[in-house]
């Protein structure tokens, strides 16, 4: 092993230590279960208002601190070794860390939360057998946060954590819109000339799977 490739993985290591260490820290749930009547969705979700609750100030900054450490690690390590570094530390540090613990419950086994919008297609299955197949599909492909974070358009750890509330909203949908998403070439990417800040719907829209449909479950 490389004496660059040493030195990245055992900070990495300090790093996933802290990560995993502070997973498993009591935290107070969040959200509450609310009276909801299906295609009575709260539009503010639709639009600008952030999915995720808060863990208190402290809490959200120590949390994307560290997830800004990782992102930094990731970056320190690409500029010695010319390589591209591997994604998956920062994806399951953004979701164990910092997207999990914030999303409102109840939540369908453990993952799939009833107040995030549900496509008509994932209510109907659901109704009828609990146990089917969900996907929990962001509304904006997690690697473009990544690719924002390593690229540094995201310059500091106070910056990722205003994306990590504004970045992070998510659809709940069925395996074969899943698949539809990807058919429709925007399963990992936002449709030609999209750019940051504009629809966030759009690659539904591209898919064919209409926003106006979506609900929360009941």
């Amino acid at each position: 092993m490389s004496s660059s490739s040493f030195s990245f993985a055992s900070e990495l290591g300090s790093i996933a230590r802290a990560f995993h260490a502070s997973i498993f820290q009591t935290a107070t749930p969040i959200g509450t279960r609310q009276a909801y009547r299906s295609g009575d969705y709260d539009r503010r979700r639709m639009t600008g208002s952030s999915q995720t609750g808060s863990l208190g100030a402290p809490r959200d900054a120590a949390d994307a601190g560290l997830i800004w450490e990782i992102a930094q690690a990731c970056v320190r390590w690409q500029t010695a070794t010319g390589k591209a570094c591997s994604t998956r530390p920062l994806r399951e540090a953004i979701w164990f860390q910092w997207h999990d613990p914030r999303l409102p419950r109840p939540r369908v086994r453990s993952k799939y939360p009833h107040a995030l919008p549900w496509t008509a297609a994932a209510r109907a299955p659901y109704a009828a057998d609990p146990k089917c197949a969900l996907v929990i599909e962001h509304t904006e492909p997690i690697n473009l946060l990544i690719r924002r974070l390593l690229t540094g358009e995201i310059p500091s750890a106070t910056e990722l954590e205003c994306a990590l509330r504004r970045g992070l909203d998510c659809v709940i949908v069925t395996p074969a819109e899943d698949k539809q998403l990807h058919g429709a070439g925007v399963g990992t990417a936002m449709p030609q000339d999209w750019k940051h800040g504009d629809d966030r719907w759009a690659r539904y829209r591209v898919a064919g799977i209409d926003p106006a449909f979506f609900a929360p479950l009941t």
